[in-house]
């Protein structure tokens, strides 16, 4: 089928990716359950580009108009790193030690989730060559345009030291017409080139500026919320604080450090530590490895329960479904980074929330009620197990459901043991 492409004479000199305009609206509707996720998506870019902190913000833009700002200090693009990561397929996460990007959708799904302009403002740290390209929902639908279109232009120092705008081609300038006009943030070439410089002088590498804000956010001091109702959800799945806390969290204290500091509306996010939220009396908090079954590698699993076992006998009402009491189940982590959080294994399942089964003692040991079991797996080993897109879980494919299915049976049999010893 022939490329399709616009009869706009002011657009005919731009590159064209070769893909339906209509992919990034719906890429972040399948991609994303919610606007967390595609916030962790862009954190694990930066992530992947060995960024060591990475801040979240809204800026004011333009005159009673606000952007997101997310930045890192990564190692930054070049121009085909630009053109790449507006494009589809090409992942740099398998290129970096601990990277997790495999399908190169992230960029495109995440962005667009969370408005409809994307700038993107990059600085490769080798090189020292600035970069600022142009992704926007808004300049497609104005411009008539019905391939997928990037918008890159080079920024560059002058022999006086001043930074300006690459002028070397029709391109060039045909692209800062459209940035200014679209990306909602800047209104002059002026403009563009003062926002690279004080990510120069920041010491930044790339700044990712979100315009067309989804009106599915919620602005609190120092937190990014979602529209949910409060007492239908739990705190994690409301707060991006809290949900990025758990997502970048660690399993124990001594284990180093994989993910990058985040600091959320200039207030640095605590990860949390998944052993911390454990009860541990005597043997309810044990490692169990997984060898039997065929097809799957060694699995390690730190189990306990998130309450001390006695709390819960006469006091059904804790039980209910509160943004303060996050439920049971696996939590997964790859790499250091979660991926999965309080899956039921089949004991537990329909039991989050259920006072009748924590009217007895022994109905909560002997059958795992109330236990998490944090487990890290390595992709690299032969485990059977593929992440989703938008790494927001495990494709349940058959050995997703029968490495469930062990920690289900061991768990049942550890907590038997446990309550006969009691």
């Amino acid at each position: 089928m022939p490329e399709q492409q616009s009869s706009n004479s002011n657009t005919d000199a731009l590159g064209y990716i070769r893909t339906c305009k209509n992919y990034l609206r719906s890429a972040s509707a399948v991609h994303h359950r919610t606007s967390s996720t595609a916030f962790a998506e862009l954190v694990d870019n930066a992530k992947d580009a060995s960024a060591k902190t990475v801040w979240i913000n809204r800026v004011t833009a333009r005159k009673n108009q606000f952007c997101l700002s997310i930045t890192d200090d990564g190692v930054g693009l070049d121009d085909r790193g630009l053109l790449n990561m507006f494009g589809l397929g090409y992942s740099e996460g398998k290129l970096f030690k601990g990277g997790i990007g495999e399908y190169g959708a992230g960029f495109k799904s995440g962005s667009m989730k969370l408005g409809r302009d994307v700038l993107v403002l990059t600085i490769q740290k080798r090189s020292h060559r600035m970069f600022a390209g142009l992704l926007s929902r808004t300049m497609h639908d104005m411009e008539g345009l019905q391939d997928l279109t990037a918008v890159t232009v080079e920024i560059v120092e002058g022999e006086d030291g001043e930074l300006a705008v690459k002028q070397d081609s029709r391109k060039h300038r045909q692209s800062i017409d459209m940035i200014k006009k679209y990306s909602g943030v800047v209104q002059s070439e002026k403009g563009l080139v003062t926002l690279m410089k004080r990510l120069r002088e920041a010491k930044r590498s790339t700044r990712i500026l979100i315009s067309r804000i989804s009106s599915d956010l919620e602005w609190e001091k120092e937190d990014i919320c979602m529209k949910m109702p409060r007492d239908k959800h739990y705190r994690y799945e409301r707060s991006l604080r809290v949900y990025l806390s758990h997502i970048y969290g660690k399993i124990r204290v001594r284990d180093q450090q994989k993910n990058p500091t985040i600091v959320l509306r200039n207030s640095e996010i605590i990860p949390v530590i998944w052993e911390k939220t454990l009860y541990h009396k005597g043997e309810t908090s044990f490692a169990m490895r997984i060898e039997s079954l065929r097809g799957l590698g060694r699995v390690q699993c730190l189990v306990g329960f998130k309450d001390p076992l006695n709390q819960y006998p006469g006091k059904p009402e804790k039980l209910k479904r509160r943004p303060e009491n996050e439920p049971q189940g696996v939590i997964w982590l790859v790499n250091g980074r979660t991926v999965e959080l309080f899956t039921p294994t089949k004991t537990q399942a329909g039991q989050n929330g259920d006072e009748k089964a924590w009217t007895k003692y022994s109905a909560v040991q002997a059958k795992g009620k109330g236990a998490r079991i944090i487990c890290e797996l390595n992709l690299n080993n032969p485990t059977g197990l593929k992440l989703q897109q938008n790494k927001d879980g495990f494709q349940k494919n058959d050995s997703y459901y029968k490495l469930l299915a062990k920690m289900d049976e061991q768990l049942r049999k550890h907590c038997s043991q446990a309550m006969h010893k009691s």
